[in-house]
């Protein structure tokens, strides 16, 4: 179960990151 716990904080991380990635690229 903590894996599954930090498989979601991991995966929730990833897509963050991405959208991060994604405004940057609106802003530049």
């Amino acid at each position: 179960m903590i894996k599954t716990i930090k498989n979601i904080q991991a995966l929730s991380a990833f897509k963050q990151n991405r959208l991060n990635q994604k405004l940057s690229k609106l802003s530049v």
